[in-house]
């Protein structure tokens, strides 16, 4: 199971956040966020609350590279996304607000 809340900060940085499973449906819903909040200014998209990935995690890769979005993550995500170049990566929220 999995939850995806979206939310803008009062500088107008919006902040998607995936909690549990990153499965397709999970994608899908934060892909759709990330379209909403990239007309507001800077992204987050915050993927610490994490703790599934399936195989449909490729259906993520389009909707960051070459996008301005900040990605919130651990290193063992990271590997797994097989995310290394190309894109901001910060290890808290608070680092990526910063």
């Amino acid at each position: 199971m999995s939850e995806v809340r979206a939310f803008r900060l009062g500088d107008g940085t919006g902040v998607v956040a995936v909690r549990g499973a990153l499965d397709a449906a999970a994608i899908a819903t934060a892909a759709d966020e990330l379209a909403r909040c990239r007309s507001g200014g800077r992204v987050v998209l915050d993927l610490l609350g994490v703790v599934l990935v399936d195989d449909s995690v490729e259906l993520l890769l389009p909707h960051l590279r070459g996008q301005a979005i900040t990605l919130v993550a651990t290193h063992k995500l990271l590997v797994r996304l097989g995310l290394k170049r190309g894109i901001r990566i910060r290890p808290t929220l608070a680092a990526a607000l910063a």
